[in-house]
């Protein structure tokens, strides 16, 4: 056990050990292999895409037998999960609710309507798994199989089919296969496919203009507006600027025209909806709900070389304690250090999640080589990108995921193809090491991290719905008697989320804001049972529902509840 626990602890060192020891062997034993790929391959399809594609949901739904759909636990989850249901019932944006203050939250806004902040390629994907299938996680494994066939466009490109699809089931197993890309409602696989889609159009472009590879570009191009915008727009950068540059070498005699048509038609069917989508949220089509919440909410800026712009009034002493906690703190570090010791630590965060020690050697021979210039280029530009960003996950850094793939296939079969009979024999070995570890980590660690408070909100609503009649529970927060050591796990505990349509909820979640307020709450959206709970010291009762206490709306009209301590 315990040698588990040290190979656990030091996984990516133990990969790369793995893919050393077979590396070895296979320049023992298979020095004279070439670079073709394994024969069971050889009845591969013409044009497997669409088998990819079914394969991939068949895998994904098949591992949901084990994988049970986890409660939503990151503020950002409830947010595109707002957006799901919203669009499941039918809207772009909801109407402002009544007694809106008590409905603020993270990552949502309410005025001048009640919709995610988020751009809604996400929630779209979560509301088809809502209407089609029942359960908004069905649309996550559904995008996570779209990656999978979109990988293997984009490493078609360069690669034969037989090598793409060996390295597109890879770059799967490794992403999506339990991780939380595929796992939770957080997002990562849309943003894949997008660039995917996008680098896999233009390396085609690139070689000759055809109306396929102007559609793919243009479909990449509105898969990342619709994902992520800021990293979209560097990796639409990189890969048109390739493909411009090596028209401008080559002097392409397929007509151009053949190309942009169906580009067009794409983007411009991108921008009308766009301008459609803010106007419906914010009022206006050139203010995106994400710029509306941010002017309203955080003063913190997304990039960390931009000064503060000035402090911010918040309605809610909770949200006034996160945004003026680790965000800003996050930010004044990176404000402060220099830039060689930021680009270490987003090496440290992105590099074992994107290329890891089994991929390294792939990957650096991949960046020399010219088959990879057009990736090289979206890698580049997008590392500069990931450097500038204040704040970091590994599903930023999403769209350029295909770029990063593409780079250490080609060096991979570069490696495969090599002159010395050693050198192809120790790239084969590596590669079958490599194909193992993430074959093993992949069944080895699937996706359960989970908080304790979205179980127990759970517990409470689902208590409550079993009940007959409608209720509304008011929630405060007092971090008084808040050990010092549990701050980390509780200062980002948020249970004020709703649906779409919050007056037809069996329960409502409010915000406690004294007994004035409340009662407006208890008379606009009754009639109902009121209660109230009292967070984070809730979260310590044996059962959720003793914490409970009922509410009537009291007596006291200048009373007013603390909400963040």
């Amino acid at each position: 056990m315990e040698l588990l626990r040290t190979i656990a602890d030091h996984r990516e060192l133990a990969g790369a050990v793995l893919v050393a020891i077979c590396a070895g062997l296979g320049a023992l034993v298979l020095g004279r292999s070439t670079a073709r790929a394994p024969r069971f391959l050889g009845r591969v399809p013409r044009r497997p895409a669409p088998w990819i594609v079914a394969a991939g949901i068949f895998v994904i739904a098949a591992a949901t037998t084990y994988v049970r759909p986890r409660l939503p636990a990151v503020h950002d989850e409830f947010s595109y999960l707002l957006a799901a249901d919203t669009f499941a019932h039918g809207r772009l944006a909801n109407p402002t609710p009544a007694c809106a203050e008590h409905f603020e939250t993270f990552h949502v806004i309410v005025e001048p309507s009640y919709a995610s902040k988020y751009p809604p390629g996400q929630g779209l994907l979560l509301a088809l798994g809502q209407v089609v299938f029942g359960h908004p996680i069905v649309g996550v494994w559904i995008s996570a199989a779209l990656m999978a066939a979109a990988l293997w466009y984009a490493l078609a490109a360069r690669l034969s089919r037989r090598w793409s699809l060996v390295f597109a089931a890879l770059g799967s197993l490794h992403w999506c296969a339990t991780s939380y890309w595929s796992q939770s409602y957080w997002g990562g696989a849309l943003a894949a496919t997008g660039g995917a889609l996008l680098l896999g159009g233009a390396l085609r472009l690139a070689r000759v203009p055809t109306a396929a590879g102007g559609a793919a570009l243009g479909l990449g191009t509105a898969l990342l507006a619709l994902s992520r915008p800021f990293e979209g727009v560097v990796a639409c950068v990189a890969a048109y600027g390739y493909v411009l540059v090596v028209w401008w070498r080559t002097r392409p005699t397929a007509p151009i025209a053949r190309a942009a048509l169906p580009w067009a038609a794409i983007v411009l069917a991108l921008l009308a909806w766009t301008a459609v989508y803010d106007t419906a949220v914010t009022g206006d089509p050139l203010t995106m709900p994400y710029s509306a919440h941010e002017a309203r909410y955080t003063a913190i800026p997304n990039f960390h070389f931009l000064e503060l712009e000035g402090e911010l009034t918040y309605r809610h002493a909770v949200m006034e304690n996160f945004w003026n906690g680790w965000p800003r703190a996050k930010y004044e570090a990176r404000h402060a250090a220099d830039p060689f010791s930021i680009a270490w630590s987003k090496l440290l965060l992105y590099g074992p999640f994107y290329v890891g020690w089994t991929w390294l050697p792939f990957f650096l021979v991949g960046l020399a080589s010219r088959r990879a210039r057009g990736a090289v280029a979206v890698v580049a530009l997008g590392a500069v990108a990931i450097w500038a960003e204040t704040f970091d996950n590994r599903h930023y850094a999403a769209p350029y995921a295909a770029a990063v793939l593409v780079v250490s296939a080609v060096g991979a079969v570069r490696l495969l193809a090599a002159r010395r009979a050693v050198v192809r024999g120790a790239a084969r070995g590596a590669l079958v090491g490599v194909a193992l570890w993430t074959a093993a980590s992949a069944a080895a660690d699937p996706f359960g991290w989970q908080a304790r408070w979205p179980e127990r909100r759970a517990q409470l609503t689902g208590w409550l719905e079993a009940q007959p009649g409608r209720d509304v529970v008011f929630v405060a927060y007092d971090y008084s008697h808040t050990p010092a050591e549990a701050m980390s796990d509780w200062a980002n505990i948020e249970w004020v989320y709703n649906g779409a349509d919050i007056a037809s909820q069996d329960v409502v979640v409010a915000r406690d804001l004294g007994d004035a307020s409340n009662r407006e709450v208890l008379r606009r959206y009754g009639p109902r049972r009121g209660w109230r709970i009292v967070l984070p010291a809730a979260l310590s009762s044996e059962r959720i529902t003793d914490a409970l206490e009922p509410y009537d709306g009291g007596t006291d009209d200048a009373g007013s509840a603390p909400d963040g301590g």
